[in-house]
C-alpha cells in the first residue's frame, strides 16, 4: 500500500534485489567467555582505541560488537548473539596488518583467544521461494 502510493504521488520508481556483503556474528567461543564484569561501583565509561589496539570499560557486548564492525573491520552490520546482558571491561590487542607484526594474532584468532568470543560469518547455502498458503 504504501509503495503504491508513493509510487502515485512521487512517481517513486523503486525495486528490490539481493547483494552480497558481510556480516559479522559474536558468539560466545565454545572455550568460555574470557572478559570479566566491570565492578559495580564504578559507573565511568570509558573507551581507548588504536591501531591493533581496543579497551572498553564498562561496555555491553552489543556496544563490543558494533566497535568490533564500525571501527575495526569497517562493516555496517553486525549481530550480537552472545546473549549476555552483562557490562564488562574488555582489553583487546590484535595485528592490524599480520606480514609486520607476526607476534601479534590476527583480530579473528584475538576475540577467540583473548575475549572468549568468535566472530563469525553467516553463509546461506540454499533459500527458495515459499510455497503458498
Amino acid at each position: 500500500m504504501l509503495k503504491a502510493l508513493l509510487t502515485d504521488r512521487f512517481h517513486l520508481a523503486a525495486h528490490t534485489e539481493m547483494r552480497a556483503h558481510e556480516v559479522y556474528i559474536l558468539t560466545v567461543a565454545k572455550t568460555g567467555l574470557k572478559v570479566k564484569e566491570s565492578a559495580a561501583a564504578d559507573t565511568t565509561m570509558t573507551n581507548r582505541m588504536g591501531t591493533g589496539h581496543m579497551n572498553l570499560h564498562k561496555t555491553s557486548m552489543r556496544r563490543l560488537a558494533d566497535f568490533l564492525s564500525g571501527e575495526v573491520l569497517k562493516m555496517s552490520e553486525r549481530i550480537d548473539m552472545t546473549n549476555l546482558k552483562g557490562i564488562y571491561d574488555v582489553t583487546l590487542d590484535w595485528s592490524a596488518e599480520e606480514a609486520l607484526n607476526p607476534e601479534k594474532p590476527s583480530l579473528f584468532t584475538a576475540v577467540t583467544e583473548q575475549l572468549g568470543l568468535k566472530l563469525e560469518i553467516p553463509v546461506i547455502d540454499r533459500a527458495e521461494k515459499p510455497s503458498e498458503n
